[in-house]
């Protein structure tokens, strides 16, 4: 039996008899993921779920997080680490959504086994998803057997300037995934940029940025994760039923993903509507992944300068020149695409005056300075944001 065969196995022993005692709620959450993991992620999440509620009860009480409480959280944290490190030695992982691994990284400063742990006074109260996963599992075994779609029938998803997108599923791994290849006849510039963008995504690992799998340089193309659609379409075919807390969560992973390009010092610089993929669950759970990184901009590499001529689709009219892109002139874009996300319309002074204050401060023209100064300053401002602040109007379209 295969090294692979012999850990999945072990991991079913421990898991499988767990899944009759999951809820139903995390068990749709993680219904899509790989049955070879889907028990374990699904047990993870329910359990952390448990202590987070638990200690945002006690932090509002009297601070004091109950010693059984600790040590259940603290043997949890090990026993995640133990899995994912087991995981990794034949190709598999998952990761931990970035607002639940600070989390963890702040409990492990506190939390005792014995005694009870004190709750530090600015710890604050945590937001406990129930409808999104809060892992993501990467198969690289898996990915690499995902051939460039030669052997799959190929389904036509999307094309853009420089690339056709197809989907298609293999029966092997159970998966859907997509194919972009660069279109024949272009420039040697232009082919570059594309072979960059697989570099980039390959390089990054995050939760809310698509995944590359694999590049076939005879084709020119390369398979990656598939999401079921765009944010444009999605929003404008539920904008009339999407509440308040599904549009705060997309704007954040929008936000997530960017804070971390921002913190590799890369600019994504085509920020739109239909930059923006999404994979969804049973609705209205969805997840952002963001894509198409044909334009973005690495200070330190030569090979992604893109010349002075003015790209991509939301253009900062304070920007005099392209390869003059920088954080601001994101945040100028991002401000055009959070406001459409919250009111599913294309003016961006449509939104209700909280949501509305926030859009304007990163789409101000008159004095560029006026801006939020980074992505973090807009995370802070879109998680203070509460269901008060955002009243659907009738007939929005």
């Amino acid at each position: 039996m295969a090294r692979v065969d012999l850990v999945m196995a072990d991991l079913s022993d421990k898991y499988d008899d767990v899944w009759t005692s999951v809820a139903p709620a995390f068990k749709r959450v993680y219904e899509r993921e790989d049955s070879r993991m889907r028990t374990m992620l699904a047990s993870f999440h329910e359990r952390l779920n448990t202590l987070f509620a638990f200690m945002n009860e006690k932090n509002r009480v009297n601070k004091h997080y109950n010693a059984e409480d600790s040590r259940q959280l603290l043997d949890l944290i090990i026993e995640m680490d133990e899995a994912r490190e087991t995981l990794k030695s034949v190709g598999l992982d998952f990761t931990l959504v970035p607002t639940y691994q600070a989390v963890l990284d702040q409990c492990q400063e506190f939390l005792v086994r014995s005694g009870g742990s004190t709750i530090p006074d600015d710890f604050p109260i945590i937001t406990v998803e129930r409808y999104e996963p809060v892992f993501i599992t990467t198969d690289s075994a898996m990915a690499s057997r995902a051939s460039t779609g030669k052997r799959f029938d190929l389904q036509l998803v999307g094309e853009g300037s420089y690339a056709v997108v197809h989907k298609f599923f293999d029966d092997e791994a159970g998966l859907w995934f997509a194919r972009k290849k660069a279109k024949s006849g272009l420039t040697a510039k232009d082919l570059e940029r594309f072979r960059n963008e697989y570099k980039v995504l390959k390089s990054l690992n995050f939760p809310y940025i698509v995944q590359a799998y694999r590049y076939d340089k005879a084709a020119e193309c390369y398979t990656m994760e598939y999401c079921h659609s765009i944010l444009d379409a999605f929003i404008t075919k539920h904008n009339a039923s999407l509440g308040f807390s599904t549009r705060k969560r997309i704007a954040l992973q929008l936000l997530y993903a960017l804070n971390h390009l921002h913190s590799k010092q890369i600019l994504h610089r085509d920020i739109s509507k239909r930059n923006i993929l999404l994979k969804e669950y049973e609705h209205p759970a969805v997840m952002v992944k963001l894509s198409d990184f044909g334009l973005y901009k690495d200070p330190r590499s030569e090979l992604t300068h893109t010349g002075s001529s003015m790209k991509g689709t939301i253009i900062d009219p304070t920007l005099g020149r392209f390869k003059d892109f920088d954080t601001l002139a994101e945040i100028y874009a991002i401000g055009h695409v959070l406001s459409f996300i919250f009111t599913g319309r294309k003016s961006i002074n449509a939104a209700p005056e909280k949501i509305q204050a926030i859009i304007s401060r990163c789409t101000h023209t008159d004095t560029r300075t006026k801006r939020y100064p980074s992505i973090g300053a807009v995370i802070t401002d879109i998680d203070k944001l509460t269901p008060a602040d955002w009243k659907p109007t009738k007939h929005r379209r």
